[in-house]
């Protein structure tokens, strides 16, 4: 792992040899420098990158912990080498920021296994859901025969398969998605939407008309046109509305609530249900995770539905989290941020005594 240590006072780099490898040049009479654009570090889509947003540089003008962080670092032979960066201030006796210390670590080889894993998953899927497609259409073929037959005890049967046919190929999808997040390498589809507009059409499409009147959607104010992919987002929304359908006792509303709050956009789905442990609140997100009491009904499915939504609203830029006790209930909710993508917060206000003196840099150069 490369470690690099940096003065606040604006003297010279420190850095192991392994540092500089991974940077590609010496970093003997380095120093950082507050101006212009960083030439060797580079967002992982190949963009340069500012040098006051560089883990080490961020670190020192805020005195707080920058990263981790994912960037490619160009090499003088044009080479693109990824790596992880974390930075973390470090404190005089009086408070003040001394220096920072900033570590790099090579992430190609995890780069070809996240490759190789989902080349993996797309082939295994391919293969399976041919036989599945054969299948669906003879049964499908086989069912419409003894329906004009009137054999109705054997169509029920087919039912039954196509039922099993279609769970099979969720779980097919749910490992695509899965994969496909997990590698970063899918890009969302991003557009304004009416957000209040957004959740009504979903909750007429994917809840179920025997149960849809106890569903209520409550928007308090107006809101903000949101961008978001609206096939990902509603993959999210399917899952918490049928998990909350699932688990809230017959005849018991459930409550979609969208509210604004500062920069931010949070919707909500409340459930009077069980509830859960606040072991399983904890690990409800995580990927095969399924609860300690799941039920019968609930043995269906690889354990993926959360997490995948974890992973869309985070690729939104958001969170998703639970609030729940056992008995009690739970209310599943997500942020989403109302600002564009791509667009600059707001500059940092830095103490005097952390301002940056004229002349001092942002970024690493030799």
């Amino acid at each position: 792992m490369g470690i690099v240590f940096a003065q606040a006072d604006g003297g010279g780099l420190v850095a192991n040899p392994v540092a500089e490898q991974l940077l590609g040049r010496p970093l003997k009479g380095a120093s950082l420098e507050m101006t212009g654009v960083n030439p060797i570090v580079l967002t992982t889509d190949g963009k340069p990158v500012r040098r006051e947003d560089v883990p080490i540089v961020r670190a020192l003008l805020t005195g707080q912990l920058a990263g981790p962080e994912e960037f490619l670092i160009l090499h003088p032979d044009g080479s693109r080498l990824p790596v992880l960066m974390t930075a973390a201030p470090v404190f005089g006796p009086s408070g003040k920021v001394r220096g920072v210390v900033s570590t790099a670590q090579d992430v190609t080889t995890r780069h070809e296994l996240d490759r190789l894993r989902e080349e993996y998953v797309s082939l295994i899927s391919h293969d399976l859901r041919n036989p599945l497609h054969t299948i669906s259409l003879r049964v499908g073929l086989l069912r419409r025969a003894l329906r004009e037959r009137n054999l109705e005890r054997e169509e029920s049967m087919t039912e039954s398969i196509q039922r099993s046919v279609a769970w099979m190929n969720t779980m097919i999808e749910d490992l695509l998605e899965g994969s496909r997040l997990e590698s970063q390498r899918e890009t969302l589809r991003r557009e304004p939407r009416d957000l209040a507009r957004f959740l009504e059409e979903v909750m007429e499409r994917d809840v179920a008309p025997d149960v849809r009147e106890r569903f209520h959607l409550e928007v308090p104010g107006a809101l903000p046109p949101i961008w978001m992919d609206a096939a990902r987002l509603e993959r999210v929304m399917a899952n918490l509305l049928s998990n909350a359908a699932k688990y809230s006792p017959g005849g018991q509303p459930i409550t979609v609530r969208a509210q604004l709050q500062p920069e931010q956009v949070v919707v909500s789905v409340k459930d009077l249900g069980p509830g859960l442990s606040p072991e399983d609140a904890a690990r409800v997100f995580d990927k095969y995770f399924r609860t300690q009491k799941s039920g019968a009904s609930d043995t269906k499915g690889l354990g993926l539905g959360l997490y995948i939504s974890r992973l869309i609203i985070e690729a939104h830029g958001g969170r998703i989290w639970v609030e729940s006790e056992p008995g009690q209930g739970s209310t599943f909710s997500f942020s989403l941020p109302v600002a564009p993508p791509g667009a600059s917060p707001l500059p940092l206000q830095l103490p005097d005594d952390q301002a940056p003196a004229a002349g001092d840099g942002s970024a690493v150069s030799a």
